[in-house]
């Protein structure tokens, strides 16, 4: 599962899963005709265009990211930053058996601060690791600085790429948006400059089909259609976009990851 926004480049990896779940959805036959914006570098343009030759439809789509907070990605690559440091200064203890880590999501101090922090994890681990072969955890519980480490049962390595042995690194949760809680002024800002970007991307395809595919990370990463559906009343979609579709890739199953789509605009509640 991707937990950090790609852009950049021919987006048809992802639109084109989109499209082959549309067909499949609608018995459409949709396909690839060109990157728009790769094409047509010098105005506005969507990601691609998809043509249905046989009933002459078109489909354009343009794919963004939508973030929250604003500086996840930063905070973020924070974590993995320190993820690395852990997982090099234990390696020689953690070779021969499972061993998990849990650490606070989103350390939000500067680099140099991040590399003490974990070596203050590498010594008090090393400190305390005979405790931990006896099947006891350590850790601490410091605000900002939370963390605990084990010897990990082997049936938790589930997950695609998890090694048998070694030291693995888990976060606590982020922090989640409630399905229904009120979207921030910030976040509807970013939505609003979002629809707008979009307005002039469509402006030229306006006889054609016009979805906005997003992808959503950090707090949003698992909220759907009734999170928008509230952020929709307050700031409605523009006409110009037909559709809007949430996407991105997820565990369908404890050892399957695949693409997962969700209409969200417009649904049956905004249909007059």
């Amino acid at each position: 599962m991707t937990c950090l926004p790609e852009s950049g480049g021919c987006e048809r990896q992802r639109t084109d899963s989109f499209v082959s779940y549309l067909n499949e959805l609608e018995n459409s036959h949709f396909s690839h005709d060109r990157c728009l914006d790769r094409i047509f570098r010098n105005s506005p343009q969507p990601e691609a265009l998809y043509i249905e030759t046989g009933f002459a439809k078109s489909l354009v789509i343009e794919r963004k990211s939508v973030v929250w907070p604003t500086d996840y990605v930063v905070l973020h690559k924070n974590d993995h930053f320190v993820a690395s440091l852990l997982i090099e200064g234990l390696r020689d203890l953690t070779a021969n058996l499972p061993y998990g880590i849990r650490l606070e999501a989103g350390a939000s101090s500067r680099g140099s601060d991040l590399t003490v922090f974990a070596s203050q994890i590498v010594n008090s681990v090393r400190e305390g690791f005979s405790g931990v072969e006896r099947g006891e955890t350590i850790g601490s519980t410091i605000s900002g600085r939370k963390w605990r480490f084990f010897q990990e049962d082997p049936s938790w390595r589930t997950e695609d790429g998890e090694p048998e042995y070694g030291l693995v690194v888990r976060w606590y949760s982020d922090e989640t948006r409630d399905q229904v809680s009120d979207p921030t002024v910030k976040l509807l800002a970013d939505v609003s400059r979002l629809f707008d970007s979009c307005v002039r991307k469509f402006q030229n395809y306006l006889s054609a089909r016009r979805i906005l595919l997003v992808e959503q990370y950090g707090g949003l990463q698992y909220l759907g259609k009734l999170f928008w559906m509230h952020l929709f009343e307050t700031l409605p979609p523009p006409l110009e976009i037909s559709e809007i579709w949430r996407g991105g890739r997820d565990w369908i199953t404890d050892l399957k990851e695949d693409w997962v789509f969700e209409k969200l605009y417009p649904t049956s509640a905004h249909q007059p």
